[in-house]
C-alpha cells in the first residue's frame, strides 16, 4: 500500500489507522511510535497527519499492485473471466477438451 508517497504493509497501514482513530492530534501518535520502533516524529506537524489521516482512510480499496501481488488480492476482471469461460465452453462443445 502506498501512504505518504511510501509502500508499507497491511500490518503498518492497521496500525498507523488504529493510531489516528484512537488520537486527534499527532503528538500522541508521535510519542507512541517512538516507543514503538524509534522514530522521533513520525509527525513533522499537523499537515502531515491530516495527510496521513486521509491517504489510509480506506487503506483497504487502495492496496497498490505491488501489494496485491505480495498479499495474494487479485479480482479477476469479469471481461477475462467471461471470455474465458465462453472459451472453454466452445472447446468443450466441439470435444478438443480434455
Amino acid at each position: 500500500m502506498k501512504v505518504l508517497q511510501a509502500d508499507i504493509s497491511l500490518r503498518v497501514a492497521e496500525l498507523l489507522k488504529n493510531l489516528v482513530k484512537a488520537h486527534r492530534d499527532y503528538r500522541p501518535i508521535n510519542r507512541e511510535l517512538k516507543k514503538i520502533s524509534g522514530i522521533v516524529d513520525f509527525f513533522a506537524d499537523r499537515t502531515d497527519y491530516i495527510d496521513l489521516k486521509n491517504d489510509i482512510k480506506n487503506f483497504a480499496l487502495t492496496v497498490s499492485d505491488h501489494n496485491r501481488i505480495e498479499y495474494g488480492d487479485f479480482q479477476t476482471p469479469p471481461d477475462l473471466s467471461d471470455n474465458v469461460c465462453r472459451y472453454l465452453a466452445k472447446k468443450n462443445k466441439t470435444g478438443t477438451g480434455h
